[in-house]
């Protein structure tokens, strides 16, 4: 009897003990912080065509104690964009993550980021993306700028187009452009993943005013694919002078400057505009390709420290005669300790046919 009793403690015992550990180790889970698992945390979208838009999904799950709030999403790039299901998870809840991603502008490998931020300080989720975007045809750059060039001389600019391994693409043409322009294209070569084919962009201006020009173009590759250009550049007046700026060293001391002419072209006629009247200019013609230019003070202007500016009005024409153009050449000049009053100009008109070559 006495057995059978202290059996019956025993095994009572055992159970209180059993219970109270249960409930001990529930309080445990209870009071377990939060805890974000995100399923699956990379998603790998594959190889997209350019400019593919593409989705997935991923679910995110608080497999912790205590509620958990997401208080933000943030995309990496501008190329991903996100739709949240739900921003407070209770134990156990899980809610949905939409991921969008654009494939424009992109090419080859793309590893992007989406970062999950909640209100534990321990709980930052990240979702990897990777996908592999296909090349196409593309061109490093839609916009070629050419600065400083003067009509007759020459300037390249090379751009590059980019394909996938082994494309099958057409021949390159470029429209748009004017006449002055020259187009050519290398053969395509192997560089890493892909092929390029530079493209060489050569411009001689012809005869024009000065100033800053645009051309909108675009660069063809067999009749499918066609990418915008935009090219400016800049024309320079058609003559030069050699030194850039006329200094004046003392009173009573000249000054000489070479205005120059290309070989495609001839001047025909230079007219010089004075500061003013105690500093005068004249022109000599030397060729159909240049002139001097004297600049001799009259007397003694006095302490100056600003620098003037001389006016030279030119007219050239092709050497076949086919055209002609009027521009206007400024020259700075540097009067060194003198003073230049502000008196009315003087022009000298200077016409080579009356001065020989």
């Amino acid at each position: 009897m006495m057995k059978r009793t202290t059996f019956f403690v025993l095994l009572g015992a055992g159970i209180a003990i059993i219970g109270t550990g249960l409930v001990i180790g529930f309080e445990k889970n209870v009071s377990a912080p939060p805890k974000l698992k995100i399923t699956p945390n990379i998603i790998h979208f594959g190889t997209l065509e350019p400019g593919e838009k593409t989705s997935s999904t991923c679910v995110l799950t608080n497999v912790g104690g205590q509620a958990l709030t997401i208080e933000r999403v943030i995309a990496q790039c501008a190329c991903t964009a996100t739709d949240l299901g739900s921003t407070k998870l209770e134990p156990g809840q899980s809610t949905s993550l939409r991921i969008h991603l654009d494939s424009a502008g992109y090419m080859r490998k793309l590893r992007k980021a989406v970062i999950i931020d909640t209100d534990h300080p321990n709980q930052r989720g990240v979702v990897i993306l990777k996908a592999y975007v296909k090349v196409g045809v593309r061109a490093n750059t839609r916009d070629l700028v050419i600065e400083r060039l003067r009509p007759g001389d020459t300037a390249t600019r090379t751009m590059e187009l980019y394909y996938d391994r082994g494309q099958q693409a057409g021949p390159v043409r470029c429209e748009g452009l004017p006449e002055e322009f020259t187009v050519s294209a290398d053969a395509r070569q192997q560089m890493d993943e892909i092929d390029v084919q530079r493209i060489h962009i050569a411009l001689t201006p012809a005869l024009k005013k000065s100033g800053w020009y645009n051309a909108d173009a675009s660069i063809s590759v067999g009749d499918d694919v066609v990418l915008p250009l935009r090219v400016r550049y800049e024309v320079l007046p058609a003559v030069w002078c050699e030194p850039s700026v006329l200094e004046l060293p003392s009173y009573g001391s000249p000054a000489n400057a070479s205005v120059l002419c290309s070989d495609a072209y001839k001047l025909e006629t230079v007219t010089v505009e004075a500061i003013h009247e105690k500093i005068l200019p004249s022109v000599t013609f030397t060729s159909r390709q240049g002139a001097q230019i004297r600049v001799q003070p009259a007397a003694d202007p006095g302490a100056q420290e600003d620098m003037d500016v001389l006016s030279v009005r030119f007219v050239v024409t092709e050497k076949d005669a086919t055209g002609s153009v009027s521009d206007r050449l400024v020259v700075p000049v540097r009067v060194l300790s003198q003073k230049a009053s502000s008196l009315p100009n003087t022009i000298h008109d200077i016409n080579p046919n009356n001065h020989g070559t």
